[in-house]
């Protein structure tokens, strides 16, 4: 019973930190100054799946994007993408996962031949770009560019063969300092 009262009373201080902070006015962490940290994650995982795809898992979900980095000699070529933080079993991703769970599929996008990095574009999302008192966005400096939250790419075409060292997730987080908080529960 004790444990369950922790829990529940830990529950009940994060719900109202989450009202103090929609009550209080919103802050635009882009001119805090902080470094924004990107870094780039190979596939922990990468093969092709019984849907004929290349699928990708990069291990962890992360906000940030997806490059693409064509071999030597490329001349351009089409791509069909998608992006997600959920999969079905077949390893295929979850399109239509529903709730706050994101994913996106591109249309047809074409790389260009003298193109060494391509950043997959994505749309914005009004979930991060439209204020909200209750749920402000997170803001990010504006050489970023959008970014959402995925663990998993499935290429359903591609102009060249895949690999695991031409296909990166590019990661990007504010640094947070691990040893300033804890948390446990049974």
């Amino acid at each position: 019973m004790q444990k369950k009262f922790i829990c529940l009373v830990l529950i009940g201080f994060a719900a109202l930190d989450h009202l103090m902070a929609a009550s209080a006015p919103a802050k635009d962490n882009a001119s805090y100054g902080l470094p924004v940290v990107t870094r780039y994650v190979t596939p922990a995982r990468f093969f092709t799946n019984g849907n004929g795809s290349v699928f990708c898992d990069f291990g962890k979900d992360a906000f940030g994007w997806l490059e693409i980095l064509p071999p030597e000699g490329f001349t351009g070529g089409v791509y069909r993408v998608a992006l997600g933080e959920k999969c079905d079993p077949g390893d295929m991703i979850d399109c239509w996962p529903g709730g706050t769970i994101r994913a996106f599929v591109s249309r047809p996008v074409a790389i260009k031949g003298d193109e060494k990095v391509h950043r997959v574009p994505m749309p914005r999302d009004p979930r991060n770009t439209n204020y909200s008192a209750a749920a402000p966005a997170v803001k990010m400096r504006p050489e970023i560019g959008v970014v959402m939250p995925f663990r998993y790419a499935e290429f359903f075409e591609s102009p060249f063969p895949l690999t695991p060292q031409n296909v990166r997730q590019v990661a990007v987080n504010y640094p947070i300092d691990m040893t300033e908080s804890s948390f446990s529960c049974s």
